[in-house]
């Protein structure tokens, strides 16, 4: 899985038109508790499942060359690393070439039910004080869980906006540590490219 550092989803991150029209007008300035990330996580991967497979080879408008299929392949491959972070020590963090590639045409949509059951079971029974690997260093099962509600409603959107017209991400799920903050986007083969709040470039 490329993504790289000229990967579209890493370019489409940096882009402030982009970043705009996804998030909502609503700016809360509390954090939600990890109960509710851990709802949001199975809303937004239960809302991204019910794309229907006609669907799958529709074009991303604001990535090119993606699909609704690379998009919940991309997903799914996601809950399974997590799974696997969630599942080791600090000291000792899952390859990234454990987690098995998604499968082409409509067979994803299985991969991805069964990567959702997977990583919804995680985040029910896990303590959100243990401890995990992750490419920053040992994080607490809440914060990966976290990162994982941004991620799905960031490809929930994605998936959405390709096929009508998606409703915007509430702007608290983007909150870190009471500090409004753009989506952040995974680089799982290199590093992860957290979008700063305060933009550099147009």
């Amino acid at each position: 899985m490329d993504l790289g550092k000229d990967c579209p989803l890493v370019h489409r991150a940096t882009n402030r038109n982009w970043q705009a029209e996804r998030m909502s007008a609503d700016d809360s300035s509390h954090v939600l508790a990890s109960s509710e990330h851990a709802h949001l996580v199975s809303v937004e991967l239960a809302r991204l499942a019910s794309i229907k497979p006609e669907h799958l080879s529709a074009s991303l408008p604001h990535i090119e060359g993606r699909t609704v299929h690379n998009v919940i392949g991309h997903t799914g491959w996601i809950c399974r690393y997590v799974d696997l972070c969630l599942a080791a020590t600090p000291d000792d963090p899952p390859a990234r070439a454990s987690v098995p590639e998604p499968p082409a045409g409509a067979d994803v949509f299985a991969w991805f039910n069964e990567a959702r059951t997977i990583i919804g079971q995680r985040v029910d029974s896990i303590d959100p004080a243990s401890m995990h690997p992750s490419w920053a260093g040992p994080w607490t099962s809440a914060q990966w869980v976290r990162r994982l509600a941004n991620e799905a409603s960031m490809h929930r959107w994605d998936a959405y906006a390709a096929v009508g017209s998606p409703e915007p991400i509430d702007a608290r799920r983007s909150q870190n540590s009471g500090v409004v903050r753009p989506l952040f986007i995974h680089n799982f083969c290199n590093t992860c490219v957290d979008i700063a709040a305060n933009w550099s470039h147009d």
